[in-house]
């Protein structure tokens, strides 16, 4: 029984039906609760993502069990999405450096998975934030950019090589600068 409920949980859901987002949030009102939210949410998404390979490889991509997993993992980056807006929103960046450094990195996880211009726009405060704040690495910051260029321009911004990371990120800030409002 214990296990279900964990597996439930961790999955969105509890024997009730779908968690109150809103509710889940109000409660991470420590860091060591927000650090838990965030290292449960990078795990869940990438554990859902093996079952979909896996439910693939054994089942087929034709399959009923495959189109379910699927759905499942769309249903996980719909409530991830909220959940990680949903926390910026209430909470802003953490100033303390675990719960903000967990808090980046399933940021970039779940944005990483996600086409919707808006949730870009409206993560770029956050996202420049934990980056300046050196919770995100350099790296992490300019894949974020480079995706947010090609959902923007429809490819990713190309660069003189050779080039560093810095040089990037300034050159894609420029670019996306009208976008950044």
């Amino acid at each position: 029984m214990e296990q279900s409920a964990k597996k439930n949980e961790s999955s969105g859901q509890n024997d009730s039906g779908p968690v109150n987002i809103e509710k889940e949030i109000d409660e991470l009102n420590t860091n060591s609760r927000q650090i838990v939210f965030f290292r449960t949410m990078i795990r869940t998404d990438i554990e859902m993502r093996k079952t979909l390979v896996n439910t693939l490889q054994n089942s087929g991509h034709n399959s009923d069990e495959y189109k379910k997993s699927v759905r499942d993992v769309e249903e996980l980056d719909r409530n991830n999405i909220s959940r990680i807006l949903g926390f910026y929103d209430k909470y802003g960046v953490p100033e303390n450096q675990s719960a903000g450094r967990m808090q980046a990195d399933a940021m970039w996880l779940i944005v990483s998975h996600n086409e919707n211009i808006k949730v870009y726009r409206t993560l770029f405060p956050a996202f420049q934030k934990v980056w300046k704040k050196e919770y995100l690495e350099e790296a992490s910051f300019a894949s974020y950019l480079q995706n947010f260029h090609r959902l923007v321009n429809g490819s990713r911004l190309e660069i003189k090589n050779p080039y560093r990371t810095p040089d990037e990120i300034d050159a894609l800030l420029k670019a996306l600068k009208g976008e950044l409002k």
